[in-house]
């Protein structure tokens, strides 16, 4: 054929066979060139297994694109929210230090990758639990009130409990109107 559709064809396999599939399908599809329509609710397996991504909003596509171009650029805050774990930051401009470019952005996405967390610069904080991953670790932040997720190197010391300053990548901000599209 082809065409191949597959629904959620690894959503029932252990967590190693998944991974090991999901490179297995990839090396087939682009042994014999053809086209899968795939349908998951695993954001990993649609930045992993995708050339090219739809995002759907009750029924709706909101967005198309390469893996990166939806993660780095989603069309709104729905597709921002699809891709990338953890889930995108959504602050109010001003937080963290973030000045919006458009006078339109009513709301600023950030992604965890863009946190950066020390002991001497930015917004005061507090780490509420940090989730060691092996290479990298989930840190959970209370700033200001607000849940915010970064991520900590292995050798990044702060331990849950820590008082911490945050800022964020200005250059990395995602801009969003009040009716939470992409400016």
């Amino acid at each position: 054929p082809r065409i191949f559709l597959m629904d959620e064809p690894l959503s029932s396999l252990d967590a190693k066979l998944r991974e090991d599939l999901r490179l297995e399908l990839k090396r087939i599809q682009q042994e014999l060139g053809a086209t899968v329509l795939y349908v998951t609710h695993d954001q990993l397996e649609a930045m992993t297994l995708a050339d090219r991504i739809g995002i759907l909003d009750e029924g709706r596509v909101v967005q198309v694109g390469s893996p990166r171009d939806v993660y780095e650029r989603p069309a709104n805050k729905y597709a921002a929210r699809r891709l990338g774990t953890p889930q995108i930051n959504l602050i109010n401009p001003g937080e963290l230090g973030l000045k919006p470019f458009s006078n339109k952005a009513a709301t600023i996405g950030i992604r965890p990758e863009d946190i950066s967390i020390s002991k001497t610069n930015g917004t005061k904080g507090k780490v509420l639990t940090i989730e060691h991953l092996g290479v990298e670790s989930v840190v959970l932040l209370e700033v200001n009130g607000k849940h915010i997720h970064g991520l900590l190197s292995p050798d990044n010391l702060i331990e849950e409990g820590a008082d911490v300053f945050v800022s964020a990548n200005q250059v990395k901000m995602i801009e969003f109107d009040a009716a939470g599209n992409a400016v």
